[in-house]
């Protein structure tokens, strides 16, 4: 009868035992859901850790990486400034060798002008003297002719002759008159103009002129 009264006992629970139970189960499964909340917190935290030291890493390389490309972005800059300069020197130097070959090229089109026309006028008094060598050559052999014809007329004139026509070489003797036919004939072989002369020396100036 006793046990059986403990048993009944154990059975019966009051409210506030209820209760108790009730708040001890709610508290576990809070402290359970909370040590759960934690550990989704912890790994959160953790892998925010991590991310936090990847995107550190990772800055880290980018800015190395802009450093580089800033020191490369330098060095290209000054190569092309370089290469810019070189490029107006190049052009500077192009411009003057133009312009040194319009100089070169203007002067050789003057220097030909000019002896072009050195070579016309030169022509014109090549002409100009051959013209007048021609006449003079024909006066000097009929010149020649007629002094000859004189001599020889003089050659023959005899004494008798002479004082026939009076002649102012009367007194003079015979030795002395041949001496001075002579004396007419070396002046009058001396005197002459030889053909070709003056040509010979208009040629000349104008060769000298097409050297210089």
């Amino acid at each position: 009868m006793f046990l059986s009264g403990v048993a009944f006992a154990q059975q019966e629970t009051t409210p506030t035992e209820a209760r108790l139970r009730e708040a001890l189960r709610t508290t576990t499964l809070q402290l359970r859901a909370s040590d759960n909340e934690r550990i989704t917190l912890q790994t959160a935290h953790d892998g925010l850790l991590k991310d936090k030291a990847d995107l550190q890493s990772q800055a880290k390389v980018l800015a190395q990486k802009a450093v580089e490309e800033q020191d490369a972005s330098r060095k290209a800059l000054a190569a092309l400034e370089k290469r810019l300069a070189t490029l107006e020197s190049d052009k500077k130097t192009l411009t003057e060798t133009v312009a040194k070959w319009e100089n070169a090229h203007r002067e050789a089109a003057e220097l030909a002008r000019s002896t072009e026309a050195e070579r016309a006028r030169l022509a014109i008094r090549l002409t100009d003297t051959e013209r007048l060598l021609a006449d003079r050559e024909a006066k000097n052999v009929a010149l020649f002719k007629t002094g000859s014809e004189i001599l020889n007329r003089l050659e023959s004139f005899g004494l008798g002759d002479a004082i026939k026509a009076r002649e102012p070489f009367v007194g003079r003797k015979r030795v002395e008159l041949q001496t001075l036919v002579q004396g007419y004939g070396d002046q009058l072989l001396d005197n002459r103009v030889k053909p070709g002369s003056g040509l010979t020396a208009v040629q000349g100036e104008s060769n000298s002129s097409r050297i210089q």
